[in-house]
């Protein structure tokens, strides 16, 4: 191995950390952005924050078993990731629209009179259905995730 492949090789690396610190860091961002923009749909209480970051965090963790699982036969996986990051944004940009629809579900569902174990459990639903969804923006290939 020369020199010149050595420092090739070496800017890979560091251009591909690079892209993952970023991705994470994106990640974090959006995970803020959403439970916020959320919390004025369920309320800003420790209970739907941590209904909403649950979802976010079991999003992750399904996403990252569905896709560990075909990963050894993805022949590219850079070029996953990147589609992948996409879908990211894709949903990132939907999100306005999606917190709207889920924002209308909610309210004609729960009202005041509404037991509070059950407008919990319709938060759950609708955050996981929001966040959990690993196929959401990917045509169920691949898992997405968020």
């Amino acid at each position: 191995m020369n020199a010149t492949s050595t420092t090739l090789s070496y800017r890979h690396s560091a251009t591909v950390y690079l892209i993952f610190t970023a991705s994470g860091a994106a990640a974090l961002v959006y995970q803020m952005i959403w439970a916020r923009w959320l919390s004025l749909v369920f309320g800003n209480t420790t209970t739907s924050v941590s209904i909403v970051l649950g979802s976010f965090m079991l999003g992750l963790a399904l996403g990252s078993y569905l896709i560990g699982k075909r990963l050894p036969k993805i022949a590219n996986p850079m070029l996953i990731y990147a589609y992948l990051e996409l879908g990211i944004g894709m949903f990132a940009i939907s999100f306005p629209c999606l917190s709207a629809m889920v924002e209308e579900i909610f309210t004609t569902i729960v009202n005041a009179n509404t037991s509070l174990p059950f407008s919990l459990l319709i938060r759950a639903m609708l955050a996981f259905t929001l966040f959990g969804n690993p196929y959401d923006f990917n045509g169920g290939d691949l898992s997405l995730a968020y």
